[in-house]
């Protein structure tokens, strides 16, 4: 499979975010980079988006649909993503380490219940502290850190979140049916 790939400055970051399209122009990968690139990024929409990226038929394609549904400047918790999804709030964490698209699908969206960051994790042994990254990307999308914590009113309604999600799942199932 071919992959090209592009970087896209992340201000305020140190880092750009390498992504990378297969032969079909979907995005297969993103990862931070060291690389310093003076180009843009400007995601498009959710709706959008989800027709742009791979989204493996599992669990880890669900969670990515529920990431997509918590909007910029929104958070959610591990246990309100386990209770959507119908699994435990750890399994919630696991399937978060494995999204191939961090930033694009935004793992960095979901924290501890009580308002704690949580875990982040890159996937890039010459990053030390994701979880200061994690904390520059929410602050970049808005949302303010205060004693190591986001405040509660940063929180996606569970109402809001779990209706936004089956709108993106109820779109992801009309795609691939136009596919076949």
């Amino acid at each position: 499979m071919v992959k090209r790939c592009i970087n896209f400055a992340l201000d305020g970051l140190g880092y750009s975010l390498q992504m990378c399209r297969n032969g079909n122009g979907k995005i297969v990968s993103a990862k931070l980079a060291r690389e310093v690139s003076q180009q843009r990024l400007e995601l498009p929409s959710e709706s959008e988006l989800l027709s742009m990226i791979e989204v493996p038929a599992n669990m880890l394609g669900l969670l990515m649909i529920s990431l997509l549904a918590i909007p910029r400047g929104k958070v959610a918790s591990y246990a309100s993503m386990g209770r959507l999804l119908g699994i435990s709030p750890r399994l919630v964490g696991l399937l978060l380490s494995k999204n191939p698209l961090p930033i694009i699908v935004p793992c960095h969206r979901v924290i501890q219940s009580d308002g704690n960051i949580g875990g982040y994790s890159v996937h890039d042994p010459l990053i030390n502290n994701a979880i200061d990254i994690k904390k520059k990307l929410l602050k970049m999308e808005g949302i303010p850190i205060i004693n190591d914590k986001v405040p509660k009113k940063y929180f996606i309604n569970y109402d809001d979140h779990e209706k936004r999600f089956y709108e993106l799942y109820n779109l992801y199932i009309k795609q691939i049916k136009e596919r076949e």
